[in-house]
């Protein structure tokens, strides 16, 4: 039996498509901001103490309860050490990728319909909680520059779910 050449072309053409893989696609966000200052920032906690890894212990919440509320201060420096030369005021846009309207979401916990609340405490702009709705927090210059730093405090609220919370969250400071 012979085959024409047209048809071994077909055959060949549907092999390769069969084999071709297509990759999945995804969503990137590019964060970053445009400011006549730059300085680093660190987490501390209440007694200005760094923060190791910038990994913040909510503390235990029982079945559907609040754990007590955790303060930590996002505190500017010079970059290499030393006192941050900011003039005016500064804003902190918060990102993560289980945010909600009025909280933020366990991303890999067993706790799985626990959340958790971020809120900033601006003494003069007021409390903000930190959600889809309001993912930015503004401060003074002389809030961004106090020896504590940006307040902020965390919570973590218990749903039905027993088991561990885990979740991450971004911050961009800008200098105004």
């Amino acid at each position: 039996m012979s085959f024409s050449k047209k048809a071994v072309a077909i055959a060949c053409g549907s092999l390769l498509m069969g084999a071709q893989a297509f990759a999945s696609t995804g969503t990137v966000t590019f964060t970053g901001a445009v400011t006549s200052v730059t300085c680093d920032t660190s987490v501390v906690d209440g007694a200005g103490v760094a923060i190791p890894s910038n990994i913040i212990d909510l503390g235990t919440s029982a079945v559907s309860s609040t754990a007590p509320v955790v303060d930590f201060y996002i505190v500017s420096e010079a970059v290499g050490g030393g006192a941050c030369a900011v003039t005016g005021n500064s804003e902190t846009v918060w990102s993560s990728p289980t945010m909600l309207a009025g909280s933020i979401a366990n991303n890999g916990g067993s706790a799985t319909d626990a959340t958790m609340t971020l809120v900033s405490k601006s003494a003069t702009n007021g409390d903000v909680n930190i959600s889809t709705t309001t993912a930015k927090a503004d401060f003074t210059n002389t809030e961004t520059l106090a020896a504590g730093g940006m307040h902020y405090e965390a919570q973590l609220v218990g749903g039905t779910v027993p088991g561990n919370f885990n979740t991450t969250g971004t911050y961009n400071v800008a200098y105004f």
